[in-house]
């Protein structure tokens, strides 16, 4: 047998042991243990200590938050790097929530162009009810276009503090480390862009 045949099946039984010693500072993983794989019941809880549910519980009823009139109301260029434009935009929507009445909505969003034509997008906004509470919001959303000029976004959203400049700020109180699921459509043929946007609480 040669030296570099030698050295090569060499090489490759370390990188063989050296695989299997990570696998199992890991912990046996269900590849490596197929019999506990097939042990899943019918709501995703796998019949062995320490593992974890996963829950079916989305809730898409009624939507808490609908806005029919929103626009935009700035926009910029942020780079043109690689192909993926950034453009910056800032919109402002008014809307109804159940359980407080008329809002409005003031959001700015990054939004990354991709070679695919689709959107990717992350924002930050103030929603503000009539008597001056204020909830905060962060989010992340995918935008596609269909061949009408609508583009349709679907994304999440983290209520993560509620501020209030009235006595009570009990009204947006529920919106306190809130994950909610939203759609919003964009008409683009529009020079201001209107579009409507409901929210559904992720439960």
């Amino acid at each position: 047998m040669s030296k570099a045949n030698t050295t090569t099946r060499i090489m490759f039984a370390v990188l063989v042991t050296t695989t299997i010693m990570y696998a199992f500072t890991l912990g046996p993983p269900v590849l490596l243990n197929p019999v506990k794989a097939q042990e899943a019941t019918n709501n995703n809880t796998i019949a062995d200590t320490g593992t974890i549910a996963i829950s079916d519980n989305l809730t898409f009823a009624n939507p808490f938050y609908e806005a029919t009139s929103g626009k935009v109301i700035s926009q910029r260029i942020l780079g043109t790097s690689e192909g993926s434009p950034q453009v910056e935009l800032s919109t402002i929507q008014d809307a109804t929530m159940q359980g407080v009445g008329n809002v409005t909505n003031l959001a700015t969003w990054t939004n990354t162009l991709k070679p695919d034509k689709s959107i990717y997008a992350t924002g930050k906004g103030v929603i503000t009810t009539e008597n001056g509470e204020m909830a905060t919001w962060v989010g992340n959303d995918i935008g596609r276009s269909d061949d009408k000029g609508v583009i349709t976004y679907k994304g999440l959203i983290f209520f993560n503090t509620v501020n209030s400049t009235s006595t009570s700020g009990k009204n947006l109180a529920f919106l306190n480390n809130m994950e909610a699921l939203f759609m919003t459509k964009v008409n683009i043929n529009s020079s201001e862009r209107p579009q409507v946007t409901k929210m559904w609480e992720w439960k």
